[in-house]
């Protein structure tokens, strides 16, 4: 699976890891996770793939995910 939203932007400008309560990857089916901390793990299937800009990740976390305000400071 591969990562998409925060986690790709991470990935891709080998940022230090934030605090992130969701993880969102582009995989085979859509399913949700939420483990005892509270903290989302999303798979969507693959016709959710933003792109491969950072726009599209950033726009994709606007949509799916929970901003996490540690990105907006160290990106």
């Amino acid at each position: 699976m591969r990562p998409v939203g925060t986690q790709w932007l991470l990935k891709h400008y080998t940022l230090p890891e934030v605090v992130a309560t969701h993880r969102s990857r582009i995989g085979s089916r859509r399913q949700t996770k939420i483990n005892s901390r509270g903290e989302i793990d999303d798979v969507f299937p693959q016709n959710y793939w933003p792109g491969d800009h950072a726009l599209d990740h950033v726009e994709f976390l606007l949509k799916y995910e929970n901003l996490s305000l540690d990105l907006l400071e160290k990106g």
